[in-house]
């Protein structure tokens, strides 16, 4: 019993250390080790999967799927996550800079039995909506956002609400309509 306090504590005083700031030399390690996983995606060719994985300034949360592949039997094939009914990114903001989200997917409009669009809110503000770019259902969206969103802010929500999903009782992977391809989260110029 003691030793689960122990943990408990210790995860607790973990996360209290962790919302004051890391040190320099961990946030030196984090970047070593997000450097040496891209490396080692490009050298194994399997790029593609950092279109859609988290890093240091993008984290993936709940209404995601894990990254799958297109064909599943090789790391190498095309990467995606299954989008859920209300898909949540963590994005780091860059101080006083504007940034520009990009998410691409697609939709299986066959099994939607619609033409469907992407919601796309940033802490609860309507930050715009995609609407379909092509006859096969794949969305783009890409939106700026201004500096007076992000200023004084280490961490933004960015909120993914797909327009329809037809069965709504399902959870991804499970529920299999809306694809997210590509997310990039960048420096606006």
């Amino acid at each position: 019993m003691s030793a689960r306090v122990v943990v408990l504590a210790a995860s607790v005083f973990g996360c209290m250390a962790c919302s004051r700031g890391e040190p320099p030399s961990v946030l030196e390690e984090n970047a070593r080790r997000d450097a040496f996983g891209n490396r080692m995606l490009d050298v194994e060719d399997a790029g593609r999967s950092r279109l859609v994985s988290s890093n240091p300034e993008v984290v993936f949360e709940q209404g995601f799927s894990q990254v799958l592949h297109d064909p599943p039997s090789s790391f190498r094939n095309h990467a995606f996550r299954w989008v859920g009914r209300s898909a949540h990114v963590r994005l780091k903001s860059h101080g006083d800079k504007p940034m520009r989200v990009l998410a691409r997917g697609w939709f299986d409009e066959k099994a939607l039995r619609t033409r469907a669009f992407m919601t796309f809110f940033l802490d609860g503000r309507v930050l715009g909506e995609t609407l379909p770019v092509d006859e096969k259902g794949h969305y783009w969206g890409e939106f700026v956002v201004p500096r007076e969103l992000l200023r004084d802010r280490e961490w933004v929500d960015l909120t993914m609400v797909p327009s329809t999903i037809a069965f709504h009782w399902a959870e991804p992977p499970q529920l299999s309509v809306c694809v997210l391809y590509k997310f990039a989260w960048e420096e606006a110029l």
